[in-house]
């Protein structure tokens, strides 16, 4: 039984112009130790999968139509799509945490760092503020914030935005919780920064073999951390599988798009140029009819636009990759 499960979740917002799906039957899983990227463009419903299965979807607008989310607690399964309020605030922090995409504005500008990271220690682990406030400063010591004793006594305003993802990232592991979402966590930082980051949460995997769904669009990421890739479009899984096998041998035409459209640093003189993914994504509220992708992709057949893949699998040496296409790409 993995640490995390999704089976087939479906996710629908009511808006003015109609019922908008931002995630339509979407399944994959975390084990415990092992870090999974979610990939795609801006607008695919790659966070709103987190956002779901932490009970955080806004309201009233957003509801899960269909679909589980199976959390595995101490070696009891809960649906986290089915939990009640109570039961799901047990759990963040303590079991399962998140760390939001932007530490600009996720952080409460009134609180002082301390406050804020002491309330989930003093909530979550039963501490005494005294014991909160020493255990807040470890955390901001070992998530690499520099005097960490006077940062507890600043507001969010007083930070820099990489020094602010850090708070997020420590209040995140304040109670070392086995499943962890890190939504696009190196995002507006430099490169320095994000090393920094994700070798933070590569330790913290190594440390207490906690499960990551790292949420991104930035293909660098995943090839420095992934174990698995699941690649998104317009709501769905459009190919999953081992990162390795995923990034080298690419199958769905969409997610070669994205690779080709990658600069690689180690690439020839006279290598090809970068190819930009022609297009837009398309809208939720008007999908085209079969393959979502067949309005931008070159070998898009008459079935493409007729008929909405199923899902396959095709073994390979590293294991099975999962994809939803009429026409691959040769691996």
């Amino acid at each position: 039984m993995p640490l995390f499960a999704l089976e087939a979740l479906t996710v629908d917002f009511r808006t003015d112009d109609g019922v908008l799906r931002a995630v339509d039957g979407v399944s994959l899983a975390v084990e415990a130790g092992e870090i999974v990227c979610l990939v795609g463009e801006s607008g695919s419903g790659k966070s709103t999968v987190a956002l779901a299965a932490m009970g955080l979807l806004p309201q009233p607008a957003g509801r899960v139509t269909s679909g589980a989310a199976w959390l595995d607690d101490d070696g009891a399964r809960t649906d986290l799509v089915q939990a009640g309020e109570r039961a799901l605030a047990r759990l963040r922090g303590r079991r399962l945490a998140m760390i939001f995409q932007d530490p600009m504005t996720s952080l409460n500008p009134y609180l002082t760092v301390g406050a804020q990271l002491s309330e989930v220690l003093e909530l979550h682990e039963g501490l005494a503020h005294a014991a909160a406030r020493a255990r807040s400063t470890e955390l901001l010591r070992q998530v690499g914030i520099p005097a960490p004793e006077s940062r507890l006594d600043e507001h969010p305003h007083r930070l820099s935005g990489g020094m602010r993802q850090r708070v997020m990232i420590a209040m995140a592991l304040a109670c070392r919780p086995k499943l962890l979402f890190a939504d696009e966590p190196t995002t507006a930082l430099d490169v320095t920064v994000q090393a920094q980051i994700l070798e933070l949460l590569c330790r913290e995997r190594d440390a207490v073999g906690c499960g990551i769904l790292l949420i991104t669009h930035d293909l660098g990421v995943v090839a420095r951390v992934a174990d698995r890739v699941a690649v998104m479009y317009a709501g769905r899984i459009v190919e999953a599988g081992p990162a390795r096998e995923v990034l080298r041998r690419p199958r769905h035409p969409y997610t070669l798009a994205l690779l080709r459209a990658v600069p690689r640093v180690d690439a020839e003189a006279d290598a090809e140029a970068l190819v930009a993914i022609p297009g837009a994504p398309p809208s939720p509220l008007a999908l085209p009819t079969g393959c979502a992708f067949h309005p931008r992709c070159a070998l898009a057949e008459a079935r493409c636009r007729e008929t909405r893949p199923e899902e396959r699998r095709t073994p390979t040496a590293a294991g099975d990759v999962r994809l939803r296409c009429h026409v691959e790409t040769s691996p």
